[in-house]
């Protein structure tokens, strides 16, 4: 499934193959070069009938007389729209050509096929609770308004614990997650107060509760999160959501140190592994070791090593998950600005640290400052001795 994007808002160019079903694509490059654009594209590409589904049944004026532009800035948020250049901009989905005001996408029961996870996450909770797509000023993205939705929907199944709740996940990304984000507290959604709310229990002697906005960064913005994947990963003998064909997860590791980073990478494997096709946009270097390992684990496997033990070793998994990764393709994609500017895509999913092109050396850049210090001081006489 290949995304082409040309001349939309600071994107000049962007050519980004999201592979096939158990692939992984990861996107990475600094503020405000339009990752998330990219993603939010491939969403609308892929689910514009039940997005303008979701606008009617809420009353979103998704379409105006005289404004061309509506349904972007109801999509991606007001002002976006301006970003479209009726001459310029070409926006493609293998053969398919996005247009403009198109009035031909209607579908009877149009379903989701890409299931969004943005990076708004903690904001969607406000007080410890999701807001209803409805209550969202117009300026507010669709993938942020309908995230929120399904939010509220799952929790208004009545479940009292959040987490953990037995049986939910394999059993070893359910202990990761305990041990590296919660620690050995709950989250348990409060329906006695006033307000429902999600609180965080700790028993430790004397059980204390505590809101969700004293809650860690990362417990906040993990916890949407946590929600999501308990649709993409049922415990039953189905293992997947038969109607999700794609998850985009914007920047994972929110709020999240470097051994919770690596419990959610185990989460991306899950969804490879059940037949998503999986997309992140990430600016850890972490989710980019992940990117390293598995490229060079299959390179060894297409060489003739089909032994599972490096795979079990250095992503500490187990042998099923393993083997079911030995198809995946893993690409990588740096989105940097240029001289005019503008932003184009480049492909760096070897990610060769000895590459001339120090996009690809340094990963994306996010190495490119760590890797200069290290030269400068790594010349330097030092004793630490004294």
């Amino acid at each position: 499934m290949k995304l082409s994007i040309s001349h939309f808002a600071q994107i000049a160019k962007a050519e980004i193959d999201f592979g096939k079903p158990g692939d992984l694509t990861l996107l990475v490059g600094q503020q405000a070069t339009g990752k998330s654009l990219v993603l939010q594209w491939l969403k609308l590409m892929c689910d514009r009938p039940k997005i303008r589904e979701d606008w009617n049944r809420y009353g979103t004026n998704w379409r105006v007389p005289g404004d061309t532009t509506r349904e972007l800035d109801a999509f991606f948020g007001e002002g976006l729209g301006a970003g479209y250049s009726a001459s310029e901009t070409i926006i493609k989905l293998d053969q398919k050509n996005f247009l403009l005001n198109a009035k031909s996408v209607s579908q009877q029961n149009p379903k989701e096929s890409v299931y969004f996870i943005p990076a708004q996450r903690a904001l969607l909770m406000a007080d410890g609770w999701p807001r209803p797509f409805s209550s969202y000023v117009r300026g507010t993205p669709y993938v942020a308004r309908a995230q929120s939705e399904r939010l509220v929907q799952w929790l208004g199944n009545g479940q009292e614990t959040i987490f953990p709740i037995p049986r939910k996940f394999p059993e070893g990304l359910r202990d990761r997650l305990t041990q590296t984000i919660f620690h050995g507290a709950s989250v348990q959604a409060d329906r006695q107060s006033t307000e429902s709310r999600l609180l965080l229990k700790i028993d430790s002697g004397k059980q204390t509760q505590i809101p969700y906005m004293a809650w860690t960064a990362g417990q906040r913005e993990f916890v949407p999160l946590l929600m999501a994947l308990y649709r993409l990963l049922p415990s039953s003998k189905v293992t997947k959501d038969s109607e999700i064909d794609t998850v985009v997860i914007e920047e994972p590791e929110l709020g999240l140190h470097p051994k919770a980073v690596f419990a959610l990478g185990h989460a991306v494997l899950h969804l490879m592994s059940r037949g998503y096709r999986v997309a992140v946009s990430t600016h850890s270097p972490l989710m980019l070791d992940f990117a390293w390992t598995l490229r060079r684990l299959k390179k060894l496997h297409e060489q003739g090593d089909h032994s599972l033990r490096p795979w079990r070793e250095a992503l500490e998994i187990n042998s099923p998950l393993a083997s079911k990764l030995l198809t995946s393709t893993v690409r990588t994609y740096f989105m940097g600005y240029k001289s005019d500017n503008t932003v184009v895509a480049q492909d760096i999913s070897e990610l060769r640290t000895n590459s001339d092109d120090p996009a690809e050396a340094a990963w994306g850049l996010m190495q490119e400052d760590a890797i200069r210090m290290a030269d400068i001081v790594s010349q330097m006489n030092l004793n630490f001795q004294d």
